[in-house]
């Protein structure tokens, strides 16, 4: 568990205060546990609750809870804590909180008027490559709910917050002389969609889980390979891409991980009783520059069943396109997409969609009983960072809810590719050091 100096308390509380001045006085610090099951896989998550007075002859003692994210134990994994730090995932998260996220506020706050209390990420206090110090979003009213699954208040309310997130990312951009991603690389570095994921077979790996699981849903699995390698394609090639001059939409801030748990939500009363209000987006450590409705397509996917998608799929798009307008408005009308432009970029990143969330969905839905039986070790082993899919198929067997989540997103994907006629063959991305030996 990662010491804290003195002079780190002091800084946490001095910006929690909003000060320049050194007259408060820390009376204690202490770890608290943040919740009573496991919420998160790339870190531990605590509660840092601090007593200080605002002045040496204040009598009043204040006690303020802060959450506290911390690196995965050394010893819990062979795999995870090698990729959340040596990876750098801390220090990519840290540089968003530190240098990126100040500017994505100020842009959207001149932009609109609007209080930045309920902007679309926490405040946070201190972070480093081992700690980041957020604001404990239960105080303002967040919560993270219960079901991973969304209605269409949550959809609308996550739609509207990745609107934000977005709109503020393309006004940061347009005030400064160079885009985000060129000043703060460390907070866009792609974790993902990377040479790594190639090389070492991730997207094999990936693929044969799904033709397993197709052939178990009785579904023809021979366009799955193809969409996989194409799907994951798409995102590959958007990192280098030097062609947004000629792009309606250009690239810009997205979060990279748009699953229920990072989508914490804050109801208010209506007329219909209690409906959600605002989203507020959590956890930037896959934070990356790219296309801006692949959050929005990753959040359907990985949020609701097929019935809510095809009823309300359309809709949400203008909610988004709605809000990202709002945001945008003082920006001149050329940097400003339309609805039809909103819609051309999703449709033209389903696939990709898709296949994250048939990534994401085996490991993110099961059962909490299930994943209780599990050592530390054995669910970043076997499942989270797996070197084989045995302990999945085992799961999916095994437990009907489950495979049924899986099955939906599954069904919708086979049917897609038959319905565009996905070819069967597919031209593996060429690695450099691939070409370098075709040479030789």
């Amino acid at each position: 568990m990662y010491d804290f100096s003195p002079e780190e308390i002091r800084t946490i509380v001095r910006n929690y205060l909003g000060t320049d001045s050194d007259d408060f006085v820390v009376v204690s610090s202490s770890l608290a546990a943040h919740s009573s099951s496991k919420v998160g896989f790339m870190g531990d998550h605590r509660n840092l609750v601090v007593e200080f007075r605002r002045a040496a002859d204040s009598p009043r003692v204040e006690s303020k809870s802060f959450f506290l994210k911390t690196l995965p134990a050394r010893d819990t994994s062979a795999n995870a804590p090698d990729l959340v730090a040596d990876g750098g995932l801390f220090d990519h998260e840290a540089e968003f909180f530190n240098r990126v996220a100040p500017l994505l506020k100020q842009s959207l706050r001149e932009a609109t008027g609007d209080d930045d209390d309920d902007d679309f990420c926490p405040r946070c206090y201190l972070a480093n490559r081992e700690i980041l110090v957020l604001e404990d979003l239960r105080d303002r009213g967040y919560a993270m709910l219960e079901s991973k699954l969304f209605g269409i208040g949550e959809l609308e309310a996550a739609a509207r917050a990745l609107a934000r997130l977005h709109a503020s990312g393309l006004l940061a951009d347009l005030r400064g002389q160079r885009p985000l991603h060129e000043l703060y690389p460390r907070a866009f570095a792609e974790v993902l969609f990377t040479d790594a994921a190639i090389r070492f077979k991730r997207l094999d790996l990936a693929a044969d889980l799904i033709e397993t699981l197709a052939v178990k849903l009785g579904r023809d699995p021979s366009r799955v390979r193809s969409a996989v390698h194409r799907g994951f394609a798409v995102a590959y090639r958007w990192r280098d891409d030097d062609d947004d001059d000629d792009r309606r939409m250009k690239r810009c801030v997205t979060h990279g991980d748009p699953w229920p748990n990072n989508m914490l939500v804050k109801t208010g009363s209506s007329e219909d009783g209690e409906a959600p209000t605002r989203v507020c987006l959590v956890d930037f450590q896959l934070c990356r520059y790219g296309p801006r409705t692949i959050d929005l397509a990753e959040l359907v996917y990985l949020s609701t069943r097929r019935e809510t998608r095809e009823a309300h799929e359309s809709h949400l798009l203008e909610v988004y396109h709605r809000e990202l307008t709002r945001c945008l408005g003082p920006a001149d009308a050329n940097d400003k997409p339309s609805l039809e432009d909103v819609r051309d970029e999703y449709e033209e990143l389903r696939l990709t969609a898709m296949y994250l969330a048939l990534v994401y969905l085996p490991v993110i839905c099961i059962d909490e009983r299930i994943m209780s039986s599990y050592t530390a070790q054995e669910i970043n082993d076997r499942i989270v960072f797996r070197r084989s899919n045995d302990e999945i198929v085992k799961i999916y067997e095994s437990d009907p809810v489950y495979a049924a989540r899986i099955d939906d997103v599954l069904g919708e994907y086979i049917d897609y590719l038959e319905r565009i006629d996905l070819p069967a063959e597919y031209e593996p991305i060429a690695l450099p050091d691939d070409d370098d030996q075709r040479q030789q």
